[in-house]
């Protein structure tokens, strides 16, 4: 991964914290979490969660990256 890349992977973290705070102050709380998650969470039993878990086909370090580039502008 190129020092680029790699500075783009992390920038992303502060992207994703930025955007769930901004929800979580809109009042959006609800739990969504990934295919098996539950099974090891301590929460399980307190969050209330009953729907279908997300699923992930994966995601490349390069492409969030990319997401990253585009979300600035790049």
């Amino acid at each position: 991964m190129s020092e680029k890349d790699f500075t783009d992977f992390l920038d992303y973290s502060v992207l994703v914290s930025q955007k769930a705070e901004h929800e979580m102050r809109a009042g959006n709380i609800a739990p969504s979490p990934y295919e098996g998650t539950c099974s090891y969470c301590k929460l399980k039993s307190l969050c209330g969660f009953d729907g279908a878990e997300r699923k992930s086909d994966g995601v490349k370090c390069t492409d969030i990256a990319a997401i990253v580039r585009r979300e600035k502008g790049e």
